[in-house]
Formats: structure tokens, sequence, C-alpha cells
């Protein structure tokens, strides 16, 4: 395998995506997962973090990439699932993985169309 170089310029259009996604979306997103998608306390906190923790080193170990994103929100509907309540927004978590499985091919529509306007063939 070959390891090449990132241009900065790239990197600083990565963090600027990140910083107006977070500014845009953010207070939502935590909202979301922190109390509609189940109800969450401090030891339950600790519980979600160690168990995406885990799981994000046991991945990156095996080789095996994967999304942070994903492994909170897995960490969160177990703990609210094997929490005395059992109480998880099931039709919550539902939208969030049809959002997950759409977000790939929107993403490359995109791209797609992008690339062919920038190139002058759309």
């Amino acid at each position: 395998m070959s390891e090449g170089a990132i241009p900065v310029w790239i990197l600083a259009f990565g963090g600027i995506g990140i910083v107006i996604g977070l500014a845009i979306w953010g207070r939502r997103v935590i909202q979301t997962l922190g109390s509609d998608l189940t109800a969450l306390t401090p030891s339950r906190g600790f519980t979600i973090e160690f168990g995406s923790a885990l799981t994000v080193l046991l991945a990156s170990r095996v080789g095996i990439p994967v999304s942070t994103t994903h492994t909170k929100v897995g960490s969160v509907v177990a703990v609210g699932y094997w929490s005395n309540d059992g109480a998880v927004s099931w039709r919550l978590f539902g939208g969030i993985a049809v959002s997950w499985a759409v977000t790939i091919p929107i993403a490359g529509l995109l791209s797609a169309l992008l690339f062919l306007a920038l190139r002058g063939t759309l």
C-alpha cells in the first residue's frame, strides 16, 4: 500500500464542513441522542462512552473501519434497551438507520454531479 500526503486545502475544507455541520445541526443531534432516543443519566453516559470507545479500539485493532457516530448511537440503543425500563424509541432509531443507508448513495450522486459540473459536461 502506498501512502500519499493529503493536501492542506482538503483538510481545511473538511474542517470547515464539520464546523458548519455542528453549528447547524449539533444541538439537534445531541438532543436526539441524549433525550429523544432514550433517557440518559450520568452512569448511562459513562457506559455509552466506555462501550463506544471499546468498540472503536477493538475494531481498529482488527483493522475494521468504523464510524464513531455509529458506535455512539449503537451504545445509546444498547444502554437504553438493557436498562431497567428498556425504553428505546425504535421509530426514531429506524429513522436514524434509514438516514445512514441513504447517505452514501446521495453523497455519491452529489459528488458525481459536482464533478460533472466542474468538468463542464453537465
